[in-house]
C-alpha cells in the first residue's frame, strides 16, 4: 500500500522476543488504517495520528535471527523499538547480539531514536530470581546509543503504545528540524 503523497512517511524496525506479537496489535488496533504486505509477512503499513497529523508508517518485522532481511530493516529504520521478556534471560541476550548492527549503521554519528522495552509479566513479578533488572535493562539501552530510552512495562496491561509511536516520530523530526516532511526521504 503506497502512502498518500501528502502523508509523511516514517520508517519503524521492530525486534524482539514474543511478547512485540502483542504490542504490534495494539498498535495496529490505534490505526486509522493497517495493512499487511501481500508478499512480505514481516512488513506493515499503518496510518496513524500524531499531533493531531495522519502519518504513515512502514513496520517491519524482521525476526531475531541474524538475516540479510533483519541488517536491511536496521539499516533502513528511522526509528526502532526492541522489545525483551524481563523473565528470559535468552531475551535478553538475544536483543544483546544485535547491539553491533546498530552501531555498524551510523558508527560515527548520533543513533536513529530506540525504545528498549523490558516486558514485565506476572512470573518475573512472582519470582525476582528469573528476572533481568532493570540496571542490566538500562546498560543495554546506553550500548545501544544516547537516543535509547528504556521502557519497564507489562505490554498486555500497557495503555501508552500510541505515546512511544509519537515520541518516536518527534523524536525523527527533531533529528532532522530542516527537511521537508513531505518529501524527505531519510
Amino acid at each position: 500500500m503506497p502512502p498518500d503523497n501528502r502523508l509523511p512517511e516514517y520508517k519503524l524496525v521492530v525486534i524482539g522476543s514474543q511478547e512485540k506479537t502483542l504490542l504490534l496489535e495494539r498498535f495496529f488496533a490505534d490505526a486509522t488504517k493497517f495493512e499487511r504486505h501481500a508478499n512480505y509477512n514481516d512488513l506493515y503499513f499503518v496510518t496513524i495520528k500524531s499531533d493531531g497529523q495522519d502519518c504513515f508508517l512502514e513496520i517491519m518485522d524482521p525476526g531475531l535471527e541474524r538475516t540479510g532481511q533483519r541488517d536491511m530493516s536496521i539499516r533502513k529504520a528511522e526509528a526502532a523499538i526492541l522489545v525483551y521478556s524481563a523473565s528470559s534471560v535468552d531475551s535478553f541476550h538475544e536483543l544483546a547480539g544485535i547491539v553491533e548492527n546498530f552501531k555498524r549503521r551510523n558508527p560515527s554519528g548520533p543513533s536513529i531514536p530506540i525504545i528498549l522495552i523490558a516486558n514485565v509479566d506476572s512470573q518475573t513479578k512472582k519470582n525476582a530470581s528469573l528476572k533481568i533488572d532493570a540496571e542490566q535493562g538500562h546498560q543495554l539501552a546506553r550500548l545501544l546509543g544516547n537516543n535509547c530510552t528504556y521502557v519497564e512495562t507489562s505490554i498486555p496491561t500497557m495503555t501508552q503504545g500510541h505515546d512511544m509511536i509519537d515520541k518516536l516520530i518527534k523524536a525523527i523530526n527533531e533529528k532532522n528540524p530542516t527537511c521537508n516532511i513531505y518529501e524527505c526521504r531519510f
